[in-house]
């Protein structure tokens, strides 16, 4: 018997190292979700920064870029941005929004989130570091929808 009870023993804690080893204790990044006000082409309109404590809006001709961006509703994206060097990158990847964030995951491995709302106009706001000519700021983006 005791060589049963030896192996019925070893058996167990077999399983339970088996059984902790399979658990998953890093942290499930949370689904992303269609925000259907989203999908469509959304081109960039107006970019809101701070200089001091004064608001400065420019448009995208002032800054010297432009962005467009399509949101699909299988949570893809396609955007075409032209910076002040008149250089045109072309992206491609994944989106979803949560709690109010918007989520964009680039192919190229870039991630990049922030805060989004819709105006009262139907045009969304999106706020987030932009490059310019002059360099980088933190700014608010206004894209109005094309269709």
């Amino acid at each position: 018997m005791n060589g049963l009870t030896n192996k019925i023993v070893s058996f167990l804690i077999l399983i339970t190292f088996i059984f902790i080893n399979s658990c998953d204790d890093s942290p499930t990044e949370p689904k992303l979700v269609v925000d259907q006000k989203l999908v469509g082409t959304w081109e960039l309109t107006k970019i809101i920064t701070s200089v001091g404590s004064q608001n400065v809006e420019l448009t995208p001709e002032q800054a010297g870029i432009a962005s467009t961006v399509t949101f699909n509703s299988d949570l893809t994206f396609s955007s075409i941005s032209i910076d002040a060097d008149s250089i045109r990158t072309d992206d491609t990847g994944t989106w979803g929004t949560l709690n109010g964030e918007l989520t964009i995951k680039i192919t190229n491995g870039e991630t990049m989130k922030g805060p989004y709302k819709f105006l009262d106009n139907g045009d969304v706001s999106i706020d987030r570091t932009v490059k310019l000519s002059q360099g980088e700021i933190f700014a608010t983006l206004v894209y109005s929808k094309k269709n």
